[in-house]
């Protein structure tokens, strides 16, 4: 038992041999690696070997996206490019506000503001 705890410690490390790595998976379905110590090694193993038996078919080893999904993606992508545009397209026309407002505001100080009655005496003459 001792070599296939070397196997498991190797197997674990990145570097077991693929000799080592069946011998070791022999080992695990025979009666004597079936004691619980070796438990996680099996879930470990078997995990990693049903995703190399997935990603070795023709249907996992390329990644399909249905087409909704590519028109959801570009149709998501030009939801987000036309609100960002509508921001930028709002900043700058409120910065165009408040400059027109700035500008009115020093051409119409207190000072220079017409006094009501003065208006209201020459509309009535």
């Amino acid at each position: 038992m001792k070599t296939f705890d070397e196997h498991i410690t190797r197997y674990f490390e990145g570097l077991a041999s693929p000799e080592e790595e069946r011998e070791l998976k022999d080992f695990l379905v025979s009666p004597e690696g079936q004691d619980p110590a070796y438990d996680e090694v099996r879930a470990v193993m078997g995990f990693f070997a049903t995703g190399k038996a997935l990603y070795a078919t023709e249907g996992y080893s390329k990644k399909i996206v249905p087409a909704r999904f590519r028109f959801a993606r570009v149709a998501a992508a030009a939801a987000v490019a036309a609100l960002l545009i509508g921001i930028g397209i709002d900043a700058h026309r409120n910065a165009e506000i408040h400059e027109m407002k700035n500008t009115l505001a020093e051409l119409l100080d207190d000072n220079s503001r017409p006094d009501i009655t003065e208006g209201l005496g020459q509309m009535f003459k």
